[in-house]
């Protein structure tokens, strides 16, 4: 289990031409945030995924982040394998102690034998 930060962007990107160069202005901005941590930055499905940096720099990575135009959001989380129980397990971390949760759950691989639906329904249950 490896702890992710998540980058969701803005409505930065257009259609045509120019989305290259907006979306490589964009990957180049969060690497300038980014110097002096150790990462790696990689950009799956409409987001941005920084991984492999040591723990402990988590909310400096955050703050250099946050001041970086066109960033929506940010997330910690954790990548896991497809097994159940390891996705169970980073979830137990990252549900509050107290209050109320919703489980999401949305499938890469559509091979799965669980729909998105009943992964959250077993992952909830079991928090």
């Amino acid at each position: 289990m490896q702890k992710v930060i998540i980058i969701r962007y803005s409505e930065i990107f257009l259609k045509g031409k120019n989305k290259g160069f907006f979306e490589k202005t964009f990957f180049v901005n969060i690497e300038r945030a980014l110097k002096g941590y150790a990462h790696t930055l990689r950009r799956p499905s409409g987001r941005y995924i920084v991984a492999d940096f040591d723990e402990s720099q988590t909310d400096g990575i955050m703050s250099a982040l946050k001041k970086v135009f066109g960033v929506h959001t940010l997330a910690v989380g954790y990548e896991t394998s497809s097994s159940i129980d390891d996705v169970f397990s980073a979830a137990s971390i990252v549900v509050p102690k107290e209050g109320t949760f919703k489980v999401e759950a949305h499938r890469g691989d559509k091979r799965y034998p669980l729909t998105s639906p009943e992964i959250a329904r077993e992952i909830g249950g079991r928090l």
